[in-house]
């Protein structure tokens, strides 16, 4: 009688194999009823472990540099300002200050000519900037009520700035920033504006913190908040995936030798559903000649194909022959980062197929467990 054996992929520890495994024996039973399937689980006994964190401390308080979140969004201190600020009365400047607005816009335009050597080069850029501020709404507003925010506007204009000649730099950014160049080109900026630096405001934190949180929350960019403030944390989560990744690329036989003693050790020829790095371990295993007894193998959001094409993978540099391989089917979402066709690579000796969940990534990475499709697929590969 056939067989039928499960190899996780990145990432499965205790908690996860039993929240997995009810859902793939359910819907296995659905395909091929009389067979007991088993699951090959390496990641408790040979999965990465981090043996001590090594993490630098996280501050104490939020960090002051608030590129990040300026750099996203050129406008977000400014538009804090225009809406704080309207709400306070916008009285004239006693009589020993000058208007602040027409001040602040002689001093915005005179910076289309003025070098900034501390800039690295950014302020090659600071021309076209500055026209782009001049017609934002936003600043409009701000400069009418310049003289409610004389303290603060010339830092927040000049931060806008340097955010926006970064994002002039190249379609990627800069290609390289100096360690405090940022933060010097901000610095003069706000002087040739009539201000003077000074540590960012608390209430200025507190809201890049509940601008950038969302974002984090999300997985997107910027991410360097959350390394500063929760970096341990956020290693330790981590490790068990990427850490299962490099674990495997550079140690990977024993992880190969539980798999080919679990595939061994089931009666009849065996059919194999191995998921994410569990594919590439069982495509390795095939490619070396130790799994004589697959007759089949349905890969699962797996990045065999990028692996070879960087020629990475431990069983198959990418010049060398390409061994026989059993029924190979490869499900894939487009919506799965980790998830890659194989057919442009291994042409004729693999059938893809693409099941999209609708969900976004990472959480399209497990989706396809409980996609009722993926098992009408499995149906005419496990017969």
């Amino acid at each position: 009688m056939p067989s039928i054996v499960f190899v996780h992929g990145i990432g499965v520890r205790d908690g996860e194999y039993r929240s997995v495994w009810p859902h793939l024996q359910e819907g296995l039973r659905t395909v091929r009823p009389e067979t007991p399937a088993t699951f090959c689980y390496w990641g408790g006994e040979l999965g990465a472990r981090l043996d001590a964190d090594n993490s630098p401390e996280a501050p104490e308080t939020l960090p002051e540099d608030i590129w990040a979140v300026s750099l996203a969004d050129p406008w977000w201190e400014l538009t804090a300002l225009a809406e704080r600020a309207a709400q306070q009365d916008n009285e004239p400047p006693p009589p020993h200050l000058a208007p602040a607005e027409p001040e602040l816009r002689r001093r915005l335009a005179a910076l289309r000519t003025t070098p900034v050597p501390e800039a690295a080069g950014l302020d090659r850029h600071l021309g076209s900037a500055v026209d782009e501020v001049l017609a934002t709404d936003v600043v409009t507003d701000c400069l009418t009520r310049a003289d409610a925010l004389r303290d603060e506007l010339p830092s927040a204009l000049a931060r806008a700035l340097v955010a926006l000649t970064v994002g002039r730099s190249g379609p990627d950014g800069p290609e390289v920033v100096p360690p405090g160049a940022l933060d010097a080109f901000h610095a003069v900026l706000t002087t040739e504006l009539g201000g003077r630096p000074m540590r960012v405001p608390d209430w200025v934190s507190r809201l890049a913190l509940r601008l950038i949180t969302p974002h984090l929350e999300a997985g997107l960019r910027p991410i360097s908040w959350a390394m500063a403030v929760a970096r341990g944390p956020i290693t330790r989560k981590v490790t068990p995936y990427l850490g299962d990744v490099m674990v495997y690329l550079a140690r990977g036989e024993a992880i190969r030798d539980k798999v080919a003693a679990t595939i061994a050790g089931q009666p009849g020829p065996v059919d194999v559903i191995a998921h994410s790095l569990g594919g590439i371990a069982c495509f390795d295993l095939l490619a070396l000649g130790r799994l004589p007894r697959v007759r089949s193998l349905v890969t699962v959001g797996t990045q065999i194909p990028y692996l070879y094409a960087i020629d990475a993978l431990p069983g198959l540099r990418r010049e060398a022959a390409r061994p026989p391989l059993p029924t190979w089917l490869n499900v894939y979402d487009r919506h799965d980062a980790l998830s890659f066709p194989a057919e442009p690579h291994f042409t004729g000796a693999v059938t893809d197929h693409r099941l999209d969940s609708g969900l976004p990534f990472p959480l399209s990475h497990s989706a396809y467990f409980r996609n009722k499709k993926f098992y009408e697929l499995l149906a005419g590969v496990i017969k």
